[in-house]
């Protein structure tokens, strides 16, 4: 798919969990890419952060209620951790719906997730 929308190129569609630190995350857009990227049909490999140049970082105040809370819909690992949190779909994406609700809905998700700071190590 190719973007062609500010909002679904620089905006979070989800957070991912690291594979290799299970309490730092990273935010990609609508085509699984680090924001403000748009590369067609070359989503990021998760299991190959590394060769990907992604940066995650940990934040004070993730865990499983606060994800919960600011999701859409996740996902779970086989260790039933979360290790995905979506924002919305194409059903509920505002661009699409141009619906006020649908904006409110997306924006209290990420206001919540703006608010959390970074943990020193």
């Amino acid at each position: 798919m190719s973007l062609n929308h500010f909002f679904t190129i620089n905006m979070p569609y989800d957070i991912a969990r690291s594979k290799d630190h299970t309490d730092k995350w990273v935010a990609f857009n609508r085509e699984y890419q680090p924001l403000g990227k748009n590369i067609d049909d070359k989503r990021v490999d998760l299991h190959n952060e590394a060769s990907q140049g992604l940066y995650f970082e940990a934040y004070k105040g993730i865990n499983e209620r606060f994800l919960v809370s600011i999701a859409y819909q996740v996902q779970r690992d086989v260790n039933r951790y979360i290790d995905k949190v979506w924002f919305y779909n194409d059903e509920t994406n505002p661009v699409l719906h141009n619906d006020p609700k649908l904006w409110d809905d997306y924006f209290d998700r990420i206001k919540k997730l703006a608010k959390k700071a970074i943990k020193k190590f």
